[in-house]
C-alpha cells in the first residue's frame, strides 16, 4: 500500500507538514483554524503565529451549557476537540449524561483503580513505569479479581494461557511449542485430532498418516438395460435419441419397478382402468 504524502507548508525557512507545524512551539492555533487559514490564502507564518480572532471561534448557540475543567470553560463540543479528550464527542456526551465527572469522562477508561496510595484509570496505570505487563493481560487480571498492584507488577508467566505441558522424548513442552518443533510433521489442528483419536504424543507428531478408506461409487454407467429389443449399458442409452428424460428421473422410475423402455420415455403410458 502506497501512503499518500501530506502537503508541505513552507514557513520560517523550513518545510513541514501541517501535523508537524501543529506540534511546533511557534504554532498557537488548532488544526481546523490552521487549515482554514491556509485555504483562504494566508501567509504560512502569519497563519501559524497569529492568535485566534473572536470571529474565527466557533459560535455556540444560545443556551449551550459550558463545562469547567483545569481553569477553562468550554462546551462539550469544544472539549471533544481538545487534545486532552481521548474519546469521541458522542461518547463524551453519553458519559456526562450518566453523571460521570468531566475530568473522568475525558479519559478512555472511566473506572478508577486504587493502588500505591493513588487512584487512576486503567490507561493512567498502563503508562506508569511500574507496569511490567501488556494492557490486555492487566485488564484480564483485574476482571479475574486481582488487586491492581499485583496485576501490573506480577511478571508474565511464559506458558500461561498456552495450555498444559506435554511430555515426549524426555522433554516437556506445550502443544504450541511441540508443533513448532522440527520433528513435528503436522499442523496444530492435525496434532490435536491425532491425540483425540487415542495416539500418544510422540506418534501424533512424528507418526505416519493414517490411511483413508473411500466409499466406491455405484457403477450406474455400466449397468445393462434392455429396451426396444436392444441391450446396452446406461452410458450408451443416454446418447440414444430415444432416451427422453434426465438421468435422475430414469433411475427413480426404474427403482419403482418401471420397465427401462417406459422409464426412458418422456410420456408415461398409463394402463387403462378396469
Amino acid at each position: 500500500m502506497v501512503l499518500k504524502r501530506q502537503p508541505q507548508v513552507l514557513a520560517y525557512g523550513v518545510s513541514k507538514s501541517q501535523a508537524e507545524w501543529l506540534a511546533d512551539t511557534r504554532c498557537v492555533v488548532d488544526s481546523l483554524t490552521l487549515r482554514r487559514r491556509l485555504i483562504r490564502g494566508w501567509d504560512p507564518e502569519r497563519a501559524i503565529a497569529t492568535e485566534v480572532a473572536p470571529y474565527e471561534r466557533r459560535k455556540e448557540p444560545k443556551g449551550v451549557q459550558l463545562w469547567r475543567h483545569d481553569g477553562e470553560e468550554k462546551s462539550l463540543y469544544q472539549w471533544a476537540r481538545d487534545p486532552r479528550c481521548q474519546v469521541t464527542h458522542t461518547a463524551l456526551v453519553a458519559r456526562i449524561r450518566k453523571g460521570i465527572p468531566l475530568e473522568t469522562a475525558l479519559s478512555k477508561s472511566t473506572r478508577q483503580h486504587a493502588g500505591f496510595g493513588e487512584t487512576r484509570s486503567i490507561d493512567g496505570w498502563l503508562k506508569d513505569p511500574r507496569c511490567k505487563v501488556p494492557s490486555k493481560l492487566v485488564r484480564r487480571r483485574l476482571a479475574d479479581g486481582w488487586d491492581l498492584e499485583s496485576a501490573i507488577t506480577h511478571p508474565r508467566c511464559p506458558t500461561r494461557h498456552r495450555g498444559p505441558l506435554l511430555e515426549a522424548f524426555g522433554e516437556q513442552k506445550t502443544l504450541v511449542d511441540w508443533c513448532a518443533d522440527p520433528r513435528c510433521r503436522y499442523t496444530p489442528t492435525g496434532v490435536k485430532m491425532r491425540l483425540q483419536s487415542g495416539l500418544s504424543l510422540a506418534d501424533a507428531i512424528t507418526g505416519e498418516p493414517r490411511s483413508r478408506t473411500y466409499r466406491k461409487r455405484a457403477p450406474y454407467w455400466s449397468v445393462l438395460y434392455r429396451a426396444y429389443g436392444e441391450e446396452k449399458q446406461l452410458a450408451e442409452w443416454i446418447k440414444d435419441r430415444r432416451f427422453e428424460v434426465v438421468l435422475q428421473t430414469f433411475l427413480r422410475r426404474v427403482a419403482t419397478g418401471m420397465s427401462p423402455e417406459a422409464a426412458m420415455s418422456k410420456k408415461l403410458v398409463t394402463p387403462p382402468k378396469p
